[in-house]
């Protein structure tokens, strides 16, 4: 091996072995074995398990092992319970069969771990239920009892769906119990529970008088009086509650009787507030499914679920297809028990590893029918398992933090005139944007922000953060005067956590700019830059189009406007557009829309070349971790750990086909340059690709290396280790 030197690196790859180890056994980590986990799901709600029983647990444990499986999800209490239990209703073909056990069994002998998959609210009885349980349905405000949606393969409304503070709430517990002691489970996965599917109230007897005692007052009914601030109330004490407080009460039978993981579907982690923050912190993992979209939406979930602490897992091959356009009436049933396959299955496999989740393989029921080939899946767990070692110790690199606020996302579900909720453009564009620009970015949400959290952030980014608190104003204040870099856009910090709105922005004094209107429309605006300006970011008279939602704002100081919101076409100038200052030891960076929504609805090159040279003034000699040369759509993320650096290369290039659900084929992308700063105080020991294994040449040049790629094809990894 050559000895590193300021202008030469060379090394082949594979020159150190990765290790077998990883934190689970250095740091005692519980349940470290869910970080690089290969998970298949045995979905309960459709064939072979619904409505015929058709399958075996050693045919489900040979599929799982085809594929590669360590970790098999098995419908325990799905559409039926899959063994002998007076809880809940079993399925008419079980007879004397244990599905469960014999699952158990058979995947044991082959190395694989099962986890029951458990319904808790999804929980639902047919419409023909008698006895004790048709007392335990939900009541609409008409008086109509509850129904559910959720099965595919049955008419909306053929089900009921029970009240969580009903009796229900002690079978739910019971089955619970009688999974986690009877059978040897590797962990318990929990669907649910949830607010009601629909968002709907519940007015049954016991919802009624639960909340009469809490509120001296009746269940909240909707119409023209019910205010902001009842209809949260409402849904803050059903999940808190109501919700988390049964999450909690089975989290300690869990625990209680066995040192296994708590998982919770927890996909709608950009639910309303209440929800978000009653459950994870319950979980000791939880699970985002997939949605359709730019791969980036996908990473941008898991990072922040991610900077949690929790360990996740990630829907691949996804059946939410929501091809739905063309049916007269829209329903959950469009989607189908035949999930994507594919080189986009393998896009998604490398995307939810580069974002330090593990993958969840939504497709052993397919495969129930006929294997075919399974090599897209197999590629990403294949690489999931030989460098399990390595993935184990490494955690997201922070660069730029993305302040995510569930309190704008109440604010907007409930603000007056109708308007609609809070849109995902603001989030996923200020993600994509950073992507795309290659800046190492970390979605956090509002309820882990403290001092420390945004220290660890070079860079924090507002994107319409409305709903802000007072106390997350000064932690932000105080953020930018130690020294921080803040880039905060369109209406952020005007509205309290609640969304009662205020005079003026609480971080007006840290922006430079006063709110003076939010216009409700404006067309064909740009923002045009001055002359005689310092920083000079643009050229004089440089337009770049802006949002058509904007502020107008005054500046406190004129030297710290850049540039002005225009209607070339009216020759109208509206306002203060871009303001850029000092405050304290820090630098701030105010625009008056939302260049992040502008980028991630039209993909315009002008909102991306503004938010670039923003950060590079705010960050000034500090450069983000890494960089790529590279084509749109190769993006990449950073993970490290105290001694090692990973740079995953994604390049999500080739065919699209822009419909409402993109089916997508990638070709490989040849010259990509990638380079990477090496910390402080380290020298590169060794350097390889994870994936291809092939030769790692690079130079290294003023503290970062620069390697060109060979030719990348979905993913690649740079892995390099310090002295």
């Amino acid at each position: 091996m050559m000895k590193p030197s300021r202008r030469q690196f060379l090394l082949a790859a594979g020159a150190i072995a990765a290790p077998d180890g990883g934190r689970a056994q250095e740091a005692g980590e519980e349940f470290d074995w869910l970080r690089t986990a290969r998970i298949v799901l045995a979905e309960g709600y459709v064939p072979p398990f619904y409505p015929r029983l058709q399958c075996s647990g050693k045919q489900l444990a040979s599929i799982a092992a085809d594929l590669g499986a360590n970790v098999l999800r098995f419908p325990a209490i799905s559409q039926y319970a899959l063994y002998p239990t007076r809880h809940y209703p079993v399925h008419p073909e079980l007879g004397s069969r244990d599905l469960f056990q014999e699952t158990i069994e058979a995947c044991h002998a082959q190395g694989i771990r099962v986890i029951p998959y458990i319904a808790v609210n999804v929980s639902v009885w047919p419409k023909n239920t008698q006895g004790e349980v048709r007392d335990w349905i939900g009541v609409d405000a008409q008086g109509n009892p509850t129904t559910s949606t959720l099965f595919s393969l049955d008419r909306e409304g053929n089900y009921l769906q029970a009240c969580l503070l009903s009796p229900i709430r002690d079978r739910i517990k019971a089955y619970v119990e009688e999974i986690v002691s009877k059978y040897d489970v590797a962990g318990m996965y929990f669907d649910g529970p949830y607010p009601y599917m629909s968002s709907q109230k519940c007015y049954c007897k016991y919802c009624s008088q639960a909340y009469q005692k809490a509120f001296g007052k009746p269940v909240p009914r909707a119409g023209s009086g019910l205010s902001p601030e009842d209809e949260r109330q409402y849904y803050r004490w059903f999940s808190q509650e109501v919700v988390a407080g049964l999450m909690k009460e089975i989290r300690q039978i869990v625990r209680t009787r066995k040192n296994v993981p708590v998982i919770l579907n927890l996909t709608p982690f950009l639910f309303p507030r209440a929800y978000s923050e009653a459950q994870y912190p319950i979980s000791d993992a939880f699970m985002f499914e997939s949605r359709p979209g730019p791969i980036t939406n996908k990473m941008y979930n898991l990072v922040m679920a991610r900077s949690t602490g929790k360990y996740i897992w990630s829907y691949v091959s996804t059946p939410h297809l929501e091809s739905t356009e063309h049916l007269r009436k829209k329903r959950l049933g469009s989607w189908y028990s035949s999930g994507v396959d594919g080189r986009e299955v393998e896009m998604q496999g490398f995307t939810v590893i580069a974002s330090g989740a593990a993958p969840i393989y939504w497709g052993a029921n397919n495969r129930y029918r006929s294997l075919g080939n399974v090599q897209s899946l197999r590629r990403p767990y294949d690489f999931l398992q030989e460098n399990a070692g390595i993935l184990k110790q490494l955690e997201n690199a922070r660069f730029a933090g993305i302040y995510t606020s569930t309190s704008t996302v109440d604010w907007y579900r409930y603000k007056p005139n109708g308007e609609a909720g809070y849109h995902p453009s603001f989030y996923y564009g200020a993600y994509a944007l950073l992507k795309d620009l290659h800046i190492q970015a970390e979605p956090f949400h509002e309820s882990q922000v403290t001092g420390e959290t945004l220290r660890r952030h070079r860079l924090v980014y507002l994107p319409n953060v409305a709903c802000l608190s007072r106390a997350h104003a000064d932690l932000i204040r105080e953020y930018v005067h130690s020294g921080g870099a803040l880039l905060a856009t369109y209406e952020t910090s005007l509205f309290d956590e609640w969304g009662k709105s205020r005079s003026d922005f609480a971080l007006a004094d840290v922006f430079g700019a006063s709110w003076r209107e939010s216009p409700e429309w404006g067309t064909d605006l740009f923002l045009r830059f001055e002359g005689g300006r310092s920083p000079q970011l643009f050229p004089e008279g440089t337009e770049i189009p802006h949002d058509p939602d904007f502020t107008l704002i005054e500046a406190a100081e004129e030297n710290s406007m850049m540039g002005r919101v225009v209607q070339p076409a009216s020759k109208s100038i509206y306002t203060a557009g871009l303001v850029v200052r000092r405050f304290g030891a820090g630098r701030v960076a105010y625009i008056s829309g939302s260049p992040e929504a502008v980028y991630y609805e039209s993909r315009l090159a002008g909102p991306r070349e503004l938010v670039r040279r923003v950060v590079d003034h705010l960050c000034g000699d500090e450069a983000p971790p890494f960089h790529l040369e590279a084509p749109t759509g190769v993006f990449a993320n950073l993970s490290r750990s105290e001694r090692s650096l990973l740079l995953h290369v994604l390049a999500d290039v080739g065919n699209k086909w822009k419909g409402l659900v993109s089916r997508e084929e990638y070709v490989p992308v040849p010259g990509i340059v990638a380079r990477i700063r090496i910390p402080r105080g380290r020298t590169v020991r060794s350097a390889r690709y994870l994936r291809s294994k092939a030769e790692c040449r690079g130079e290294v040049v003023d503290g970062s290396l620069t390697l060109r790629m060979p030719p990348v094809e979905i993913y690649e990894g740079i892995y390099l280790e310090f002295a």
